[in-house]
Order: structure tokens, then C-alpha cells, then sequence
């Protein structure tokens, strides 16, 4: 699975470079929500998430964002990984909530960075499961594939790595997201 990822991302990274080549350019910038008068708008909103899967590995998490001006956004969303290898005799399951921000200097390019706090068993040796945080920075490529459909790669690190920590630097995540 380790060497599976890179080749996936590689793969997408080319298909989405070759994709945009045959887009008019100005049209990300006008499909960006325009700024109004600081009222509520739901052409401004982004429903998404990630998902992972691996043979030892499951990670949902769905997001909501909103583009608070052109080139910010704020979100918030759910995290459910559950874990098993041979050294656990079941699937260890972990939750838990994060808020992020992204910060798009181009349309089609941003920064990116979330607060995260997991519950779960992190303690192999203690039956109290206990919340954490992790903090991930980073940054990603944001593609339109039609319409308001969107696919996102980042890559991130978590910057206060810990023994508990589920992720391992860096974190590659791919999505998708659909803009109302």
C-alpha cells in the first residue's frame, strides 16, 4: 500500500495538470463565489469529504466549508478511522471533530490548515480510551472536474507528532467536494 499512494497521487497530479491545460483559465476565477454584502449565501458553501481504505485502514470524513471572502475559506468536520493489524486482536476505532482553514492564493492552488481532536484507545496497555490533538499544515490542488464538482489532493504534517498519533508524516489526502 505505501508505494500504491504515491504512484495514485503522481497519477492524479498528471491527469489533473493535463485537464486543466484544455480549460479556459478565467473560468475557475469566475466560478470563485463573489464577496456580497456580508449576508449568508449558499453559492458560497462546499459540501465533502476524504475517504481512505487500505487492508488495515479505514478513514471517513466529511466536510463543509464556506468561502468567507474569494480567496478564504472556514469549515468544520467529522473523523472516523478505524485500525487493525496482527498485533490487536480487534479493529481499534477512533472519532472525533476538526475546524480548518484554507487560504487560496490561486484558484486552483492552497494552504491549508486544521485542529483535530480524536478520541480513542491510543493506550494499548489501558482500557481508557482518552482524546488528543493534532495540528496539520499543509497544503493542496483543487481541480474542477464539471460543473460545481471538485476533486482536492493535500499534503499535510502534523506538526505535533506524537507516539498516539494515528497519522505519519506526511498525510496524503485525496476528495471531493461540490460547491451549492
Amino acid at each position: 500500500m505505501f508505494l500504491k499512494l504515491p504512484v495514485l497521487a503522481l497519477a492524479f497530479l498528471l491527469i489533473s495538470t493535463l485537464h486543466s491545460y484544455s480549460q479556459d483559465t478565467t473560468r475557475a476565477q469566475k466560478e470563485t463565489p463573489q464577496e456580497e454584502d456580508g449576508r449568508f449565501s449558499w453559492n458560497k458553501v462546499s459540501i465533502g469529504g476524504n475517504f481512505g481504505l487500505s487492508r488495515n485502514y479505514v478513514n471517513v470524513s466529511p466536510a463543509a466549508g464556506y468561502m468567507v471572502t474569494k480567496k478564504l475559506m472556514i469549515g468544520a468536520g467529522g473523523t472516523y478511522i478505524t485500525l487493525g493489524d496482527h498485533t490487536y486482536p480487534q479493529w481499534l476505532t477512533i472519532y472525533g471533530g476538526k475546524v480548518f482553514g484554507r487560504y487560496f492564493p490561486l484558484a486552483y492552488a492552497f494552504a491549508h490548515a486544521e485542529v483535530e481532536e480524536l478520541h480513542g484507545p491510543w493506550d494499548p496497555l489501558s482500557d481508557q480510551p482518552f482524546w488528543i490533538n493534532t495540528t496539520l499544515v499543509g497544503g493542496g490542488y483543487r481541480q474542477n472536474i464539471g460543473g460545481s464538482f471538485f476533486m482536492d489532493m493535500m499534503i499535510l504534517f502534523n506538526i505535533n507528532d506524537h507516539l498516539y498519533s494515528p497519522y505519519q508524516n506526511p498525510i496524503i489526502r485525496m476528495g471531493a467536494s461540490i460547491g451549492l
